[in-house]
């Protein structure tokens, strides 16, 4: 049995969707039950399903190192695009379709995007409405992590779940 962690990741990009480095930045979490985020919690994520702009390889990479962070991947897709300049130019109903085709029965939340630069704010509602489970991207649980640490409200209209409260850690 594998120790439990308590944290998650708020960002996962690298400078060039080909490359074989990832960065992530790691945050503390707190553990739910609920498909929602509790007012004190940043992400309560076990289970994630992803989608990615990256090349297989490197969607890889990402998968492991989520995994050796304790942080179980159920399902995942790789859209391949080897262009980093591309990445930006993905269209929505492409990430969407790559989101339809997950599995995601066991997953506490869906990464819309592991990387900030594939567009994606504009489809996390639709995404929360649809699929039924929380929907993060790289873009929202960074600006979450950013306005919590500046101490200022966490509220970002229309960026989904994990922005509709003030989550400012009042300790």
């Amino acid at each position: 049995m594998r120790p439990k962690r308590d944290v998650a990741t708020t960002s996962i990009c690298t400078s060039d969707s080909s490359t074989s480095s990832v960065g992530v930045v790691p945050v503390r979490i707190n553990r739910s039950t609920s498909n929602t985020f509790p007012r004190g919690c940043i992400a309560c994520l076990l289970r994630v399903a992803l989608v990615m702009p990256y090349m297989k390889s490197l969607a890889r990479k990402v998968v492991d190192y989520l995994e050796a962070e304790w942080i179980e991947v159920t399902d995942w897709v790789a859209l391949e695009e080897p262009d980093n300049a591309a990445v930006a130019r993905i269209q929505g109903p492409r990430i969407l379709a790559a989101a339809r085709a997950l599995d995601l029965a066991k997953a506490d939340a869906l990464i819309l995007s592991a990387c900030v630069q594939m567009p994606s704010l504009p489809l996390i509602e639709e995404a929360e409405t649809e699929f039924g489970v929380p929907v993060l991207s790289a873009s929202t649980a960074t600006a979450f992590t950013l306005l919590r640490r500046l101490e200022l409200p966490t509220v970002l209209p229309g960026a989904g779940r994990l922005l509709q409260q003030d989550r400012r850690d009042t300790r």
